[in-house]
């Protein structure tokens, strides 16, 4: 038999009675002594290549939420390390390593999030099954081989995978986990990401798939309820006009310029200012810079006039005196690494140009600048690299003097902007691709942008040559514009800077009643209590208001199916409900809550 009448203590000192009581706490400072960061705990250090490791995508993801991180060796973990952090991510790259028995057993008890990725969950589900099973609700069951188990769906969006296998699990009690995503073959579906209240686990690592048609889109959009850290739904587009160098017609310049004004739609430009040929690939190797060709200059600032931006695309957009892998000339070859062709004609990244360094990165730059002044161009502000490939050194570089990048890196891309990427710049996302008559058609590009409605901020961004033919260009806009898109200027997109006061938002947490919501839930000992958090001064109000766990006596626990984050505007009170489970015997306990909020300005706040 439960008790009838259950009395809560609560951390203000205040009791509350078992079927309607109430409490008022004001919470007035910061500091829970939680961090404000996110925890990577990684099975291996990677270093850094053109190729990024999931732990570098993962960290430039964290920019999108403006959330700090720090990347460490999962045998480095400090027992409490969860608690110390808002949120903490397990990247589980290699197959049935050892883990720390503190961590696993902070994972257990834990009421902070944790995000689990990928292998060695078995650790958990089988080792220490039992109360991990009751705990989370959830059943670790076997590896799967990939099999045909090729898609996911998420939200109604299907989505291609290839990963070589998958964590297979289940839902014991759907009070505790549900899915958020499905793996299917077609016929049979397993979960691929389970939630049960703030632990994730992700059966594969969807970083290691990054395409513009793989659940790495659904692992973006539910990053916001993992960090805890929420966006509103906003669609926009961006179209960058690519390689544009002394060699473009000046004429279809300003055509693509009148024809993305007459539609309201801002663009890019991306400039190379130097044209090299020097193996003669278009005739006579004649250097050209963009101020040999008044005409075109002429048509760019045209271009500007019509609400374009220009992005400076490299210096020559080629290196040396070589194919690297085409035939050295600008806009077909690398600039900043070495690439090599394999037999079947794919273009292979092999090293950093033998010159690569601060001095020889920023002498290209300067020199490029240069042209771009004396061709009268304001600065530019925006940095794209040319085919997406340089080394870690020369993105240090590029971020010092430009403070947005506008690229992916090498194959990985991001569908929303990242605020501060892991080299300090903001980093504009291009996750369409760009039309190519014979293979990426304008029709392709609008159904990748279908995929990216799955991320609530998802941008749908490409890129366009001018020597295709404009009706391409008019086939994807209007494609863009169908499924709902907003088209912006590059600037426009990036983030403005906050002008909040920095003040912690007073907000007051006040419980309403407690109660048991069913019969079932009485017998099961899961106690609901309905809270109200309130904000009665005119200052800035408080956004992502979080529960971030509680500290209880005699036993009780929180049960980890928590309520989604609230805004809390000045003047104005959300609502949210908790679930504790009491033990059988106890009639009174005491419990310290842990709310967290950020201000407009992504200023974070702990309270108590």
């Amino acid at each position: 038999m439960r008790p009838s009448r259950i009395k809560v203590k609560f951390s203000c000192a205040v009791a509350l009675a078992a079927i309607v009581a109430f409490l008022l706490c004001a919470f007035t400072g910061t500091a829970s002594g939680v961090e404000n960061k996110a925890l990577i705990l990684v099975d291996q250090q990677y270093a850094p290549g053109v190729y990024p490791p999931s732990q570098d995508t993962l960290a430039n993801l964290m920019g999108h939420f403006d959330l700090p991180y720090d990347i460490k060796l999962v045998d480095a973990y400090t027992k409490g390390d969860v608690d110390r952090y808002r949120v903490t991510f397990y990247l589980g790259s290699t197959f049935d390593r050892a883990l720390p028995a503190d961590f696993l057993n902070d994972v257990l008890t834990t009421n902070s999030r944790v995000v689990w990725i990928n292998y060695n969950l078995w650790k958990l589900g089988w080792d220490h099954r039992a109360a991990f099973e009751s705990r989370f609700g959830i059943r670790y069951q076997q590896t799967v081989p990939i099999g045909s188990f090729d898609k996911v769906n998420f939200n109604g969006i299907t989505f291609n995978r290839s990963q070589d296998d998958f964590a297979h699990v289940d839902i014991l009690n759907g009070n505790l986990a549900q899915v958020r995503a499905k793996v299917t073959d077609g016929r049979t579906s397993y979960p691929y990401i389970v939630q049960s209240g703030n632990f994730y686990y992700v059966v594969d690592d969807p970083m290691s798939q990054v395409n513009e048609d793989s659940p790495y889109l659904a692992f973006c959009e539910l990053l916001h309820d993992m960090v805890g850290i929420q966006h509103a739904t906003d669609h926009r587009a961006l179209v960058r006009i690519e390689d544009v160098s002394p060699i473009t017609d000046p004429a279809k310049i300003r055509a693509i310029a009148d024809y993305l004004s007459s539609q309201h739609v801002p663009f890019s430009i991306a400039v190379i200012p130097r044209f090299e040929d020097p193996l003669g690939a278009w005739g006579p190797p004649t250097p050209l810079a963009l101020t040999d060709r008044v005409d075109l200059v002429s048509a760019l600032h045209y271009a500007v006039s019509k609400g374009g931006t220009i992005v400076m695309h490299g210096f020559t957009h080629q290196y040396d005196s070589v194919a690297n892998p085409y035939n050295g000339a600008t806009a077909m070859d690398a600039e900043f690494y070495i690439v090599q062709l394999d037999s079947a004609g794919n273009a292979v990244p092999i090293s950093p140009v033998p010159e690569d360094s601060s001095a020889w990165v920023q002498q290209r730059i300067d020199s490029g600048l240069a042209i771009f002044n004396q061709a009268g161009f304001v600065r530019p502000q925006i940095w794209e690299t040319p085919h997406y490939l340089a080394s870690d050194l020369d993105y240090q570089v590029f971020s010092t003097n430009f403070p947005i990048l506008y690229q992916r890196f090498a194959d990985s891309f991001f569908p929303f902007v990242i605020d501060r990427s892991i080299y300090g710049s903001v980093l504009l996302p291009e996750d369409l691709g760009y039309i190519d008559p014979n293979s990426t058609t304008a029709q392709v590009l609008i159904d990748r942008a279908s995929k990216d409605l799955a991320v609530r901020d998802g941008f749908a961004s490409f890129f366009y040559h001018p020597d295709v033919d404009i009706s391409y260009l008019k086939a994807v806009v209007a494609g863009l514009k169908a499924e709902g898109y907003q088209f912006v200027s590059a600037g426009d997109a990036v983030p403005a800077p906050g002008t909040c006061s920095g003040a912690v938002p007073p907000l007051r947490l006040s419980a309403q009643k407690s109660y048991w919501a069913s019969y079932p839930d009485y017998l099961d000992g899961s106690l609901s209590v309905d809270y109200r958090i309130a904000d009665d001064a005119a200052g800035p109000g408080a956004l992502n208001v979080s529960i971030a766990g509680a500290v209880n006596t005699a036993g009780v626990t929180l049960l980890p199916l928590l309520p989604p984050p609230v805004d809390v505007a000045p003047g104005s009170a959300a609502g949210l409900t908790l679930k504790y489970k009491i033990p059988v015997g106890v009639v009174n306990f005491r419990t310290t809550i842990h709310v967290t909020a950020t201000d407009a300005c992504g200023t974070h706040f702990s309270y108590p």
